[in-house]
């Protein structure tokens, strides 16, 4: 009796440690997320005040009133598809910032008004065969229209700017990264639910990735009421899981552990795989921009400036994400772009300062670590190098000679980046952030030209370290 109950006892503990080894090693990169199409329209309208009054007094009296209003207005509507011949998304937006601002300082008043709006297309497509070859198109176009106008006793300006950007970079590459933080929720509840021994049969790893698949659609999916966004998010996965047969009852402690990795455990987002292009760049970018000043009731001044920006070019990039395993992540990501820049004044003046060519190189490497040991903690280390290096002939105005004349500039950055940032879960109570970040930069302009004597170079070194640490304490 007694070699019975020890045998028994061996093949629970066998069995126990089976389970957790079949959740410690599934493979979270095998998941490919399903046929998903959905769409989201979001609206956020901030309005703030100021209203400041200062006096002083002494030997000179001084009074000083301020008062401020401004708000901001966005929209953004998102709509993303995700299928085996097609990923992408497409994104519009709207944005508009105004901002009023009247100074009041011993007895004489200053106005400032500010008016900033931005109507915005982006579209990210990759369409795919077969064999995992893609050809991506990323079209852009952009305009952003900006007033200011400013007046005191004496002086008054306005100022109008119109800008307008369009681009669009097409590629040709091989691969694709699917996002698996789904995977990783699935796991989550299912590992809790069993820790609650609320678990009848282990699904193997097919069901797991169909259980993924569920949480992807169901995640989804748009609701136009968050009530009822819980409602039908629970009675889906609950509906998965009765189905076939995983859950061994479905009482309160079932639906409260539920409940609870649905709500704490999503993300952060997770990708798995490698992509790598090869395409052609492209930009157009005018700007206009009018001022008209007035001083001491003088007659106004305005004037005009007009910028033509051509841009062409090639580049390659390369992207590669892996989970090290359920608590483990890693990305890698290369780019080498080249690109010439092309900068007109569309009037056509003779030795405009404005008329100019550049050549611009800008390769970036980043790298990123991240531990997360459970749903409530996690370590990140990330690290990037960037440089850039832009050379041409362009035209400026000499002090010197008093006319403009001809430069070869050229300009050297580099950047390096690294940055360790932590959350830490201690309770419900008490949570611990925390970020560390150095950076290093390297700046080196060269001005040459035949009719200057001697090269004007000028370096410029900076180091910056920044810390933050925020412990996070809720009385109730």
């Amino acid at each position: 009796m007694k070699k019975r109950f020890s045998a028994s006892l061996l093949l629970l503990v066998v069995y126990s440690l089976s389970l957790n080894a079949q959740y410690d090693d599934f493979d979270i990169s095998k998941y490919k997320l399903p046929d998903i199409k959905t769409s989201s329209l979001d609206l956020q309208v901030n309005l703030n005040h100021n209203f400041q009054s200062i006096r002083d007094e002494g030997e000179t009296d001084f009074d000083h009133t301020t008062q401020s209003i401004a708000g901001a207005f966005y929209a953004d509507f998102y709509h993303f598809r995700n299928s085996g011949k097609y990923q992408g998304s497409q994104t519009l937006s709207i944005v508009y910032n105004p901002n009023y601002r009247k100074t009041i300082r011993d007895n004489l008043t200053e106005k400032n008004n500010y008016n900033y709006a931005s109507l915005s297309f982006s579209s990210i497509n990759r369409f795919y065969n077969k064999s995992s070859y893609f050809v991506e198109l990323l079209p852009y176009i952009s305009y952003s229209p900006y007033t200011m106008s400013f007046s005191d006793e004496d002086d008054s300006q306005k100022e109008i700017e119109h800008s307008l950007i369009i681009s669009a970079p097409v590629s040709f590459g091989h691969g694709r990264i699917e996002p698996v933080q789904d995977a990783r929720l699935a796991i989550y509840i299912l590992d809790e639910l069993k820790k609650e021994g609320r678990i009848l049969n282990q699904p193997d790893e097919k069901k797991i990735l169909e259980l993924a698949g569920e949480i992807s659609k169901i995640k989804k999916k748009r609701f136009f009421d968050s009530r009822i966004r819980r409602i039908e998010e629970m009675q889906a996965i609950d509906s998965f899981l009765i189905a076939n047969n995983i859950v061994s009852s479905n009482d309160i402690v079932y639906f409260t552990r539920l409940s609870d990795q649905w709500d704490y455990a999503y993300g952060p987002e997770r990708n798995s795989g490698f992509s790598v292009n090869f395409g052609f760049n492209n930009k157009f970018n005018v700007s206009r921009d009018w001022t008209e000043s007035i001083s001491d009731g003088n007659d106004p001044v305005s004037s005009l400036f007009k910028m033509n920006e051509f841009t062409v070019g090639a580049f390659g990039m390369m992207h590669y994400s892996k989970p090290l395993s359920l608590r483990w992540q890693s990305d890698l990501s290369l780019r080498l772009p080249y690109d010439f820049l092309m900068t007109r004044d569309p009037r056509n003046i003779a030795d405009d300062e404005n008329d100019y060519n550049t050549h611009r190189i800008k390769p970036a490497l980043d790298y990123s670590i991240r531990y997360l040991p459970n749903s409530r903690t996690s370590v990140g280390l990330s690290a990037g190098a960037y440089y850039k290096y832009m050379f041409g002939a362009r035209k400026e105005y000499s002090d010197l000679y008093g006319y403009v004349i001809d430069l070869d500039a050229r300009e050297r950055e580099f950047n390096i980046l690294t940055t360790l940032d932590m959350y830490y879960y201690f309770s419900p109570q008490l949570r611990l952030q925390a970020y560390w970040a150095v950076r290093l930069n390297n700046v080196r302009t060269v001005m040459d030209s035949e009719s200057l004597s001697f090269d004007e170079i000028n370096r410029h070194n900076n180091f910056q370290n920044y810390l933050g640490i925020a412990l996070v304490y809720s009385i109730f």
